[in-house]
């Protein structure tokens, strides 16, 4: 079996990326940082994510566009509950990426657990951050296929070979198991 998960929005606010389902979401925080409505981006993480490369991608490109199109004039924090940027790649791989992301003008908020409570605010730690766009990355559920074994989210239970657990010949692969990093 090869299974995708379920993507929902993390938050109640902001723009939950899911550039594949609903790109018409991004587009509009495009629109509005073009217009020049939008002068701060926070990329959040949510706590959870096992995977949270794609927000790294998405603040980098951000950045980019914002320095084709705007000149830069827009200023991107990154949000994460991480101890540092994609410490899941280790030390030297983590301080690497903090330096790019310093060096293009990305702020890296780490060991950070945001609550995003509008549209245009978020908490992050117990203190407010004013931004006015927040884009976080979706989280994820296991697709709960009846007849075979899932944990509490939905996923799939699978030993490191893939193998489902306690049914015979079948075998899983993809965001829907409990393997923990996700895409």
């Amino acid at each position: 079996m090869a299974v995708g998960a379920v993507t929902h929005p993390a938050f109640e606010f902001g723009t939950s990326f899911e550039r594949e389902h609903s790109p018409e979401e991004f587009d509009e925080v495009l629109r509005d940082l073009d217009e020049g409505f939008v002068p701060t981006v926070a990329i959040v993480v949510p706590d959870g994510i096992s995977w949270p490369l794609p927000a790294y991608e998405l603040a980098m490109l951000t950045v980019s566009w914002a320095e084709q199109h705007l000149g830069g004039r827009v200023r991107v924090t990154l949000v994460t509950p991480e101890p540092a940027p994609l410490s899941l790649f280790g030390t030297p791989a983590s301080d690497a990426v903090r330096e790019l992301l310093r060096a293009e003008g990305v702020e890296v908020r780490c060991n950070a657990v945001a609550d995003v409570v509008s549209s245009t605010a978020l908490r992050v730690d117990g203190t407010w951050m004013d931004a006015e766009r927040i884009v976080s990355l979706p989280r994820v559920t296991g697709p709960r296929i009846p007849g075979l074994p899932s944990d509490t989210h939905g996923f799939l239970e699978v030993d490191a070979f893939g193998r489902v657990a306690g049914v015979d010949d079948v075998y899983a692969a993809g965001d829907g198991t409990s393997i923990p990093i996700k895409q």
